[in-house]
């Protein structure tokens, strides 16, 4: 009879590391279409001013919650 290994269930820090990182994508695919709002809703002001101010503000924010739960998943997975 041939034994099977069984996968290590991850631990509670780990799972910890995956719920930061899924909201993490969570906020910075939600970033996206609130940046499209936000140069629609500037109206006939395009200046750079007002766009640089506004949405790449916003997906910058998004941009890094990505990054903070990215790292957070691989510093508390303990690879």
């Amino acid at each position: 009879m041939k034994l099977v290994e069984q996968k290590k269930r991850p631990g509670i820090v780990e799972r910890i590391g995956q719920v930061i990182y899924w909201w993490g994508c969570f906020l910075g695919i939600l970033s996206v279409p609130v940046a499209v709002w936000t140069v629609f809703d500037t109206r006939i002001e395009h200046s750079l001013d007002r766009i640089a101010g506004g949405p790449g503000l916003i997906l910058g924010l998004g941009l890094g919650a990505w990054l903070i739960g990215r790292a957070a998943r691989n510093s508390l997975k303990g690879d």
